[in-house]
């Protein structure tokens, strides 16, 4: 029985990431999101499918594996694992729920926030480069062929967004899986919402159709001259009001750096001899962000910022949190 309270109570720090989800269903409950942009959550769908594949890719590895007693060992393996199940559970489809209920929010930003901060965001990017659109510099350094390269690789994004979020399901270092979470959830309620509200805008991409101006017509020109297939593309997508998933428009903060820079922290904490690739990646995907038009210089910088803020503010919180199964069991092992 106390083996049964200690593995019961090493769950205790997962209320953290349920109470979160249940923060931005209620806030995403009373806008007037549109609850029928899909006929399933998509990100409900995946995690579903991510924890049944968990669930059965033990038992065929053993029969595969010609194990004498599958049966028994599965559930020799439920009774030892139940915990970490339902961690993953748990992490799973609150990263699921919450993901998808900011790009509900997302949607409706400017129903909420007319579009009103890029003029702000532009001068911005201007003092930082010395009165340059950053864009400018970029592509008078990287030409055609690296252009489409990364291009390609910005929107490659999504598959690393996905590997997070799956490494973060079902990783058994617990105090890891709480961090990295914890961390995703908070960026995107506090920069993929709340920011983004507050400082609703569009991105370089968009500011003809929203302001009616040419700044950055010369770029879009570029950029089709360049190839950058998938960021024009893209545009269009984002344009159409019958878009599905991931639609809806916001620039500030960009949460392809957020994603991107959590990343990067995971290695360094998780795999420090690694590190150096993930932040390359990063900076890659920042000088993506701007360059291919999707965002201002400073939506990046803004977005790496919080996020390395949030990091270190959740390792607190995770620490603090753990504390209690650790009293709870004595000292002994999590499993």
């Amino acid at each position: 029985m106390s083996d049964f309270r200690g593995k019961a109570a090493s769950l205790y720090p997962y209320s953290v990431p349920i109470i979160l989800t249940g923060l931005i269903s209620a806030i995403a409950s009373i806008l007037p999101t549109n609850t029928n942009e899909y006929d399933f959550p998509p990100f409900i769908v995946f995690a579903f499918y991510t924890f049944v594949l968990i669930v059965i890719c033990r038992p065929l590895w053993l029969v595969f594996s010609r194990h004498p007693e599958p049966t028994k060992q599965i559930l020799t393996d439920i009774k030892d694992r139940w915990p970490w199940l339902i961690a993953c559970l748990v992490s799973g489809f609150s990263l699921a729920q919450t993901v998808d209920m900011v790009m509900r929010i997302k949607v409706i930003i400017p129903e909420l926030v007319p579009f009103y901060a890029d003029p702000v965001f532009l001068k911005m990017d201007r003092i930082l480069f010395f009165g340059q659109d950053a864009w400018r510099i970029s592509h008078a350094i990287i030409g055609t062929g690296l252009t489409r390269l990364l291009d390609q690789i910005y929107v490659g994004w999504h598959f690393f967004q996905v590997a997070l979020y799956v490494f973060a399901t079902v990783n058994t270092n617990r105090m890891l899986q709480l961090r990295v979470v914890i961390t995703v959830q908070l960026c995107w309620i506090f920069l993929g919402g709340a920011m983004a509200l507050l400082a609703s805008s569009v991105g370089p991409c968009f500011y003809k159709e929203f302001y009616g101006a040419e700044t950055f017509t010369p770029l879009l020109t570029t950029l089709e001259e360049k190839g950058a297939d998938w960021a024009i593309l893209g545009f269009s997508y984002l344009l159409d009001p019958d878009s599905g998933i991931g639609a809806g428009i916001s620039a500030m903060p960009s949460m392809h750096v957020s994603i991107a820079t959590i990343f990067a922290l995971v290695l360094r904490d998780w795999k420090p001899s690694y590190q150096v690739f993930a932040w390359l990646y990063a900076l890659i995907i920042f000088l993506g962000s701007f360059h291919l038009g999707w965002h201002y210089a400073v939506d990046g910088i803004v977005a790496a910022l919080a996020t390395g803020a949030i990091w270190v503010a959740t390792g607190k919180l995770v620490d603090h949190v753990g504390r209690h199964p650790e009293r709870a069991t004595n000292g002994q092992n999590r499993n």
